[in-house]
């Protein structure tokens, strides 16, 4: 199936201007053109939608780049993506419990502003 760039826009979800500044930035693999329109197929429609969601879900366009570069056209790098996501989720944690540390001083600077005695603890 070829499609041109506004059919491919409507199957993936994501926008033209999306489109093809993923394929400036180098990643979609090599889109065809036919005269002067550009040609995508089934592998580019799932690279957009792959690169959309991951988008969604926090992964900079650089961090994708890494991975969504080593696609060749015939096999996917899903183990790259898997250790890409895990590598994201071990950073979310990270977020999660700084976070929470920094709630715990919150509340406890609150308690001791609320009694009028400042105590101070960043590391909770």
């Amino acid at each position: 199936m070829r499609l041109h760039i506004g059919q491919a826009a409507k199957r993936s979800g994501a926008t033209v201007k999306a489109i093809r500044h993923y394929e400036q930035i180098g990643l979609l693999t090599e889109v065809q053109r036919i005269g002067s329109y550009r040609v995508y197929e089934e592998k580019h429609i799932q690279q957009i939608q792959l690169i959309k969601c991951a988008q969604q879900l926090g992964f900079s366009l650089k961090e994708l780049g890494e991975v969504v570069r080593e696609y060749d056209g015939i096999e996917f790098p899903w183990e790259k993506i898997q250790t890409l996501i895990q590598t994201k989720i071990s950073e979310l944690e990270l977020s999660i419990n700084k976070a929470q540390q920094q709630q715990k001083a919150l509340m406890k600077f609150q308690q001791s502003i609320s009694a009028q005695q400042i105590y101070c603890s960043a590391s909770a």
